[in-house]
């Protein structure tokens, strides 16, 4: 009797173990393919993925996953100068709420990490299955979001019955993770040794191609454009590349805001002829760069609280290509925390994406370089694209940091 309880459980947690493996499996491959047609559900659906893995996974394993220090650091670092931000900010209730969703989705981003990790360490079966699975799921993403802009949105107005017409940028959040994501795809592929790798590296690369010639959003494309080199070709083995890439980023942050006064004043000229700035709207996005910039040095230390953009309604600006003196956010994650945090918060990021850097550097030469092609990529989209704080692409970057580890171990000889 006692022997056929001990077999019975042991059945039991096998078949937990499955469904805990699968789930994470799935539930990671699968976002890329959800984001297509519900980019904003990525503000959610990593919080719910690791509230299911990580109960999973205490059941499975019998121990509680860890996010890890740099996780935990980063998330409670980011909450409390949102928190702490409201004191000054120049809508306190406002900074108070956005630092709560923050909180929320930084602890369901943490859950993921966690699990993620754990279950790395702890099943090979997940590496197997991530293997298999990844690819395709990037390659359907990025072949459908590719579909839906040259059918112009068919399975779009499936979804919205009242639309009347359709743009194409309707889909630049899906496109934009589309490209994020594909560096973890085409990576598994080149390097776990698949029979099928070189005609699934082949689909990946024309689907993307498609897809980055369609899109309407530039900054996919430039996101695109600027991490492919880092992939293929950044010297990751020599120390001094790093430096001088580390410096290069930092010394650009504390710049910032004088740098965008430049460009304001000189880079307009040179761009607003060229059809690609045009559509890209980057005389606009100067002007915006300019206002925000200025108001941000109003306040150089502590800045004007968290989400202080969105709550401002006299920038200084003359509209000579954005007709408004308001905006929901700078377009620009340096202005972005130079707004709202001042030196202090440009400090604090500093010492993150140096971190960052450093953790980077330390692995293996072509694992190093998958990790910059995805950390560039984000970068470049937060240089140009959305704000720092909004729900899809916080969630939509713990779902990436996820894949690139996902990709790394599963490669692993």
């Amino acid at each position: 009797m006692i022997y056929s309880r001990i077999y019975f459980l042991g059945l039991m947690g096998l078949t937990i173990q499955k469904i805990y493996e699968w789930t994470l499996v799935l539930g990671l491959c699968l976002m890329p393919v959800m984001a297509v047609f519900a980019p904003r559900a990525l503000g959610i659906a990593p919080m719910v993925l690791g509230l299911i893995a990580f109960i999973l996974h205490r059941i499975a394993y019998k121990n509680w996953p860890w996010p890890g220090r740099g996780f935990t650091f980063l998330a409670v670092g980011v909450v409390a100068l949102g928190v702490f931000s409201s004191l000054w900010a120049v809508d306190g209730p406002q900074a108070l709420d956005r630092a709560g969703k923050l909180a929320a989705i930084f602890l369901g981003g943490g859950l993921l990490w966690g699990t993620t990790r754990g279950a790395l360490s702890h099943s090979d079966i997940i590496k197997v299955q991530f293997l298999k699975f990844m690819p395709w799921a990037a390659l359907v993403a990025t072949a459908l979001c590719a579909f839906e802009l040259y059918s112009r949105g068919m399975f779009y107005a499936l979804t919205h019955p009242d639309l009347h017409h359709f743009n194409p940028a309707f889909l630049n959040r899906s496109t934009v993770f589309c490209v994020l994501c594909f560096w973890p795809a085409f990576y598994t592929v080149q390097h776990a040794g698949r029979s099928d790798k070189n005609i699934l590296m082949i689909l990946l690369g024309l689907a993307m191609a498609a897809l980055l010639y369609k899109a309407d959003s530039q900054s996919a494309q430039l996101a695109f454009l600027v991490s492919a080199p880092f992939y293929f070709l950044f010297p990751a083995a020599r120390r001094e590349f790093w430096a001088a890439l580390g410096v290069c980023l930092l010394a650009g942050i504390a710049a910032a805001p004088w740098i965008a006064a430049l460009m304001f004043e000189h880079g307009v000229v040179a761009v607003q002829d060229i059809t690609w700035f045009q559509r890209s709207f980057a005389a606009n996005r100067m002007e915006i760069w300019d206002f925000v910039a200025r108001r941000a040095l109003e306040s150089p230390f502590w800045g004007h609280g968290l989400e202080a953009t969105r709550v401002i309604t006299d920038f200084d600006t003359q509209k000579l290509y954005f007709p408004e003196n308001t905006v929901l956010h700078p377009h620009n994650f340096a202005l972005q925390i130079w707004i709202e945090f001042g030196f202090i918060g440009v400090s604090l990021l500093s010492a993150a994406l140096g971190w960052f850097l450093l953790q980077i550097r330390r692995l293996p030469v072509l694992e190093a370089r998958l990790s910059l092609a995805v950390f560039m990529a984000a970068l470049s989209v937060a240089s140009t694209g959305y704000g720092l704080w909004q729900s899809w692409w916080v969630g939509g970057l713990c779902v990436l940091a996820c894949l690139s580890l996902c990709a790394q171990h599963a490669t692993r000889r």
